[in-house]
C-alpha cells in the first residue's frame, strides 16, 4: 500500500490522517534539503510471509522524525552539515518500511555528540523496520543504558515494542510466548508512572495479556 508518492494528492491509498502525517514529514524534509531534490518514495506497509502485509512504519514514526528534524534544524540551522547528514540517514531508515535492509552509515568522523546519539537511534530504527529484531533489540537496549542519550527513555520502551512486534509476527505460539513475557516484564516499569510512555505501555500490556491469557 503506497502511502507517499510525488503526486500524493492524486495517488495514495491511505487514511487522510496518515497521508497528512507523511506529507508533513516530506514538507519538513524539503525545508532542509530543498524543494528541487527528488522525494524518495515511502511505503508504510511491508510484506511478511508472502502476501501478508502489516503496518511497519506507523504514524508516530513520521511524527517523531518531523519533530526531531524541526528541532535539529532550528538549533543548528538547516544548512548545517550535521543536519543534512541526519536527513540522508533518515531516508535510509524509512527505505526499510516496505522492503530490504538499509542501515545508515556511521556519523562522520568528528561529528557532534548530538548527531552521534541520533545516529545510534536511527540505526536501531532501521533494524526494527527491516525486521532484524535481534539487532534492533540490542541497539535499543544499548541506547537505554546511555545516560547521555536524549533517546534513552524512548529506546527503553522500544525494547519492549521490538519484542512485541517480533512475537506478533511469529507463527509459533511456543516461540512467541517468551517474547511476550519478556516484553511484559519490561513494560511494568512504565505502567503507573507519569512518563510519556505510561499510557501506551498499559495498552501494550493489555494486548500481551490477551495474547498470553485469552481466557
Amino acid at each position: 500500500m503506497a502511502l507517499w508518492k510525488s503526486d500524493i494528492d492524486r495517488n495514495y491509498t491511505a487514511t487522510d490522517d496518515m497521508s497528512d502525517t507523511i506529507k508533513s514529514w516530506v514538507d519538513k524534509r524539503a525545508e532542509v534539503v530543498g524543494k528541487d531534490e527528488k522525494v524518495p518514495e515511502i511505503y508504510a506497509e511491508r510484506s511478511y510471509g508472502g502476501y501478508d502485509f502489516f503496518p511497519n512504519c506507523t504514524k508516530n514514526a513520521f511524527e517523531t522524525a518531523t519533530e526531531t528534524l524541526d528541532d535539529r534544524a532550528s538549533t543548528h540551522g538547516p544548512s548545517d552539515s550535521g543536519v543534512q547528514d541526519w536527513v540522508k540517514a533518515q531516508d535510509d531508515v524509512f527505505s526499510n518500511c516496505s522492503s530490504g535492509k538499509r542501515t545508515p552509515p556511521d556519523a562522520p568522523v568528528g561529528a557532534p555528540d548530538w548527531l552521534q546519539k541520533d545516529r545510534a537511534y536511527q540505526k536501531a530504527a532501521a533494524s526494527f523496520y527491516s525486521l532484524d529484531y535481534a539487532d534492533a533489540k540490542r541497539r535499543f537496549a544499548e541506547i537505554a543504558e546511555d545516560s547521555d542519550s536524549p533517546w534513552r527513555e524512548t529506546a527503553d520502551y522500544l525494547v519492549a515494542r521490538t519484542l512485541i512486534r517480533q512475537a506478533s509476527l511469529t507463527r509459533s505460539a511456543k516461540t512467541a510466548k517468551p517474547l511476550y513475557e519478556e516484553a511484559e516484564a519490561r513494560l511494568r516499569k512504565f505502567i503507573g508512572g507519569n512518563g510519556k510512555f505510561s499510557a501506551s505501555a498499559e495498552r501494550m500490556e493489555g494486548l500481551i495479556s490477551y495474547r498470553l491469557r485469552p481466557q
